[in-house]
């Protein structure tokens, strides 16, 4: 079910009956170029990086060749990951305010039902609250950074990848078979899109036949049978928590 990057340009020059060392590593650099394509929203290669937390900023550096994160969480000792909540108000400031407010959400909310014994406990707040903590991306630092109170010391981040781990060292980077033919059809297009000496009805050709090749490749690799959809969707129901 897989080929190597190396194999993909070596059938592109049978097709084009070129030997050329310069041609390779000219196809080569294209099919970098066309793996992050495919990389982004089609092929999706997810890695899991255990994170530790700075205890200082509260905050772990995104890796180099992150693009997008799929899950934030803590490992268990059963094997699973609880995650953590997104808190898009967390503020991620250089500085912190030497007037931050006081206010207490769960001072402020007025009770749904008192227990009658005085003690202020709340039941029937609703959902939400997550008891291993919150998290917001800083871009523009490149970082996680997390809420002061958080339960934890590491984290687990699954992220989407650039698709090109260890790609400058070795051209044999293991590339799903699915894929094969979509980059196959990009490098072509991407190797005649600027020259002159190519008709444009043929530069177009090429263009629509990546793209065709693309939506394959991505209704294959992202394929979902309606048992996995049925056990997903019963997975991710809860109840809300009482307070």
């Amino acid at each position: 079910m897989y080929t190597t990057l190396d194999e993909i340009i070596n059938s592109l020059m049978v097709q084009l009956e070129s030997t050329d060392d310069r041609a390779y590593l000219r196809l080569f650099e294209l099919a970098r170029v066309g793996l992050r394509e495919l990389s982004f929203d089609t092929a999706k290669h997810i890695k899991t990086s255990l994170l530790n937390i700075n205890t200082s900023t509260y905050s772990v550096s995104l890796p180099t060749d992150y693009v997008k994160y799929t899950r934030i969480g803590v490992y268990n000792e059963d094997e699973t990951i609880s995650y953590l909540a997104l808190a898009d108000d967390l503020y991620i400031g250089n500085v912190t305010p030497s007037n931050a407010s006081e206010t207490n959400q769960l001072e402020t909310d007025p009770p749904v039902l008192s227990d009658g014994w005085g003690v202020g406990k709340r039941f029937g707040r609703g959902g939400g609250q997550n008891a291993y903590g919150y998290y917001r991306v800083n871009h523009n630092r490149n970082r996680i950074e997390f809420a002061s109170n958080i339960n934890a010391t590491q984290i687990v981040l699954e992220y989407i990848t650039d698709g090109l781990d260890n790609l400058d060292s070795s051209s044999n980077v293991q590339i799903h078979s699915f894929l094969a033919e979509a980059l196959k059809s990009y490098i072509w297009w991407a190797s005649i899109k600027y020259k002159r000496d190519y008709p444009s009805i043929e530069k177009q050709m090429a263009r629509k036949d990546f793209y065709n090749e693309k939506r394959l490749a991505r209704a294959r690799v992202q394929n979902i049978t309606k048992s996995e959809a049925l056990v997903q969707s019963r997975k991710h129901f809860r109840q809300s928590p009482k307070y």
